[in-house]
């Protein structure tokens, strides 16, 4: 299998979005955009993004409706309003994208793709990345630049560093599955309080 990578593209150029991609031979770009559309920046909208990329020999699927960060179905989410992993990721419609990518990646080099830069800030990172990692041993490389790239188990890292300091590198007073699943939902949590303030 091919290497996995993410992009978000908030704050970066469309011609250097480009770039990114070419450096790092991405083939195919998996949109994972609930609604692939960008009210500010028309290069990203699903017809331009699309267009552009054939240009470049880049391919273009959207997979937003299987693994987009907003779901319409109530249930994808807990009583506070932030998403419930464990439920999303026994979904069919989740089932059927980690499959579709999975599948894609043995043939392709794809990159997820979400409006978010920061991959800690995006469920490319906190469902899908995770989700990889648990269940299929693959570690997402999130592109971060031209140059720069931070892999699912180093983000999961800098995020117990966040959250639990006095614990790196000494994992065992907690099992590290323990210890990850509350980073992650200390993590969601906190997006969702920025994003409804």
């Amino acid at each position: 299998m091919k290497p996995i990578y993410s992009i978000g593209y908030s704050s970066v150029k469309f011609n250097d979005f480009l770039e990114i991609l070419k450096s790092f031979k991405i083939s195919v770009l998996v949109d994972v955009r609930t609604n692939p559309f960008s009210r500010f920046v028309p290069e990203y909208r699903k017809e331009n993004l699309e267009k552009a990329l054939k240009q470049a020999n880049i391919g273009y699927l959207f997979l937003g409706n299987l693994l987009g960060g907003k779901p319409e179905n109530p249930s994808y989410y807990t009583p506070e309003g932030y998403w419930n992993y464990n439920i999303i990721i026994q979904s069919m419609e989740f089932k059927e994208g980690i499959e579709t990518l999975l599948d894609l990646a043995e043939r392709e080099t794809i990159a997820l793709m979400c409006s978010e830069f920061d991959p800690a800030q995006c469920h490319r990172a906190l469902i899908v990345g995770r989700y990889l990692l648990s269940y299929h041993n693959i570690a997402i490389n999130h592109l971060m630049g031209k140059w720069v790239q931070v892999d699912q188990r180093a983000l999961e890292e800098s995020l117990i560093f966040e959250y639990f300091p006095q614990t790196t590198g000494q994992h065992s007073f907690f099992s590290y599955e323990e210890l990850i699943n509350e980073v992650y939902e200390l993590q969601m949590k906190k997006i969702f309080k920025v994003k409804n303030k």
